[in-house]
């Protein structure tokens, strides 16, 4: 890993050629191409509807007129990149909880089988006889 100084920023292709990526402490780091911008609103947008969060929270507003959402004005690209982020770490969080659940009917066997595990491990129990008593 290496760092590069330049005096006039990269074009898209000289980025992709080289793998070139962008410091964290870079202001260009967060710079994203147009194609790239709407997908992230579209993103954001479907999630900002989905989870019906008031007009005045979202960083997005619907475009009725092309059928798409767009990153509201006032809204920095680093902000939008921050919620993307956000979005799609929950939704991948949200898809392993998913695969961690199980179906009903296997953890039913599964309880059924430690059920039968504990009842075998424990001493039967003792009649009393009268003379116990």
């Amino acid at each position: 890993m290496g760092y590069l100084a330049y005096n006039v920023p990269l074009t898209q292709k000289q980025i992709d050629d080289y793998e070139l990526r962008a410091a964290s402490d870079n202001p260009d780091h967060v710079k994203l191409s147009p194609y790239q911008l709407e997908a992230q609103a579209q993103v954001v947008g479907k999630w900002e509807q989905s989870k019906r969060i008031p007009d005045g929270k979202r960083l997005t507003w619907w475009h009725g007129d092309f059928g798409v959402f767009v990153k509201k004005e006032f809204v920095t690209h680093e902000q939008l990149a921050e919620r993307f982020g956000q979005v799609v770490e929950g939704k991948g969080r949200a898809a392993q909880d998913k695969a961690d659940k199980k179906p009903i009917a296997e953890r039913l066997k599964e309880g059924a089988e430690q059920a039968a595990r504990d009842n075998a491990a424990r001493p039967a129990p003792q009649k009393n006889t009268e003379k116990d008593r």
